[in-house]
């Protein structure tokens, strides 16, 4: 019973896409959720109830990870 061979290959490392940091990934489902919400922190229906957050919480969140200006579309 034999090994599959790995091949350490540098051409088929850079292609791969870089995984996102916890961080990373924090900030963009608090940004898909504003959106969804429209912008809407607090309150039925807004980004904090959808986040199971308090409505502060979510507010320093946003701050720690560079939300600053919540937009609507």
């Amino acid at each position: 019973m034999s090994l599959p061979e790995f091949i350490n290959d540098t051409e088929n490392q850079k292609s791969e896409t870089r995984t996102k940091t916890i961080q990373e990934n924090e900030r963009d489902h608090i940004l898909a959720v504003l959106k969804k919400c429209n912008g809407k922190i607090w309150g039925p229906g807004a980004a904090a109830e959808m986040l199971n957050l308090p409505p502060s919480t979510l507010k320093s969140r946003m701050e720690k990870l560079g939300i600053k200006k919540v937009f609507t579309e």
